[in-house]
């Protein structure tokens, strides 16, 4: 295998995951259905390191530490789009009916949010 598989997202009956290539590329953001059958990539990942993720019925968002931001793509997959960015150090990511609350490692918003319609 020449990929390293990082952080888990569950919603329902998909579940999701970074898998980090060994070799310096990009990651992929990947999905599969509870039984890990019906693989596919949901997008490439923008350069930068993910600190956390976590998934709704729509979307599937994570915290990027290169560039300092937050990030989600549609559980359908295609280009991914900025929630929040220039953060300090986002870290953990987690989702609830409304909202989308993430940490940051520094700054005076050490728990940020942003509605999950946004």
């Amino acid at each position: 295998m020449n990929s390293t598989i990082r952080h888990m997202a569950v919603w329902g009956a998909q579940i999701y995951w970074i898998e980090n290539g060994r070799d310096g590329t990009r990651g992929r953001l990947m999905t599969a259905d509870a039984r890990g059958e019906k693989r596919g990539t949901l997008t490439m990942l923008p350069e930068g390191s993910v600190m956390g993720m976590a998934a709704d019925d729509r979307f599937v968002y994570w915290t990027s530490q290169e560039p300092k931001s937050v990030f989600k793509v549609s559980v359908a997959g295609g280009v991914p789009t900025t929630v929040a960015l220039d953060q300090a150090w986002p870290y953990e990511i987690v989702v609830d009916e409304s909202r989308v609350y993430w940490t940051n490692r520094e700054g005076e918003d050490v728990v940020a949010s942003r509605p999950r319609s946004e």
